[in-house]
């Protein structure tokens, strides 16, 4: 067994370990097909969490459990990364290009007031899209940056630190 398959069946033995019950979907944009873990309750409020760079949404496996309950839980794959996020679009040359995927991903995912979670590289990614308002007014009610590396932990709620 190849190395790919052997990363990508550690991968599905995660997902099938979460403690609800999650889909895999394909989200498209014009960098790629995006893969999202969607669980949680289908009508409770929208968070999308953002793992690490060289992670992959089973990152996610210890939090999930606790966000099911009360949110609609979007968990994903960052494009031009490791995992079932395919780049085969447009190339990704910059800050601006990861803006432009996630407002995609939020868009196709018909996401609006949404919570954006994210963790290392991909709370880099989160503040980027909401800073100097790159994201769309409406697209956010509230963000959290978590890094590891730092030991820092970074929200605003309604425009305040």
């Amino acid at each position: 067994m190849g190395d790919e398959a052997v990363f990508f069946e550690a991968y599905d033995a995660v997902l099938r370990q979460w403690p609800v019950q999650v889909r895999g979907v394909d989200v498209p944009s014009p960098h790629g097909s995006t893969r999202v873990q969607i669980c949680g309750r289908e009508d409770g409020p929208p968070i999308v969490l953002l793992p690490g760079g060289g992670a992959t949404s089973a990152a996610w496996f210890a939090t999930v459990g606790e966000l099911a309950p009360a949110h609609r839980v979007y968990a994903v794959d960052l494009i031009g990364d490791i995992g079932r996020s395919v780049h085969d679009g447009a190339p990704l040359r910059g800050a601006g290009d990861l803006v432009a995927w996630l407002d995609a991903l939020f868009d196709e995912l018909g996401l609006d007031g949404a919570h954006l979670c994210g963790h290392s590289y991909g709370a880099w990614i989160a503040l980027t899209g909401c800073g100097a308002g790159r994201l769309r007014p409406g697209q956010l009610s509230y963000r959290l940056a978590m890094s590891s590396v730092m030991s820092t932990l970074t929200s605003t709620a309604g425009g305040r630190p």
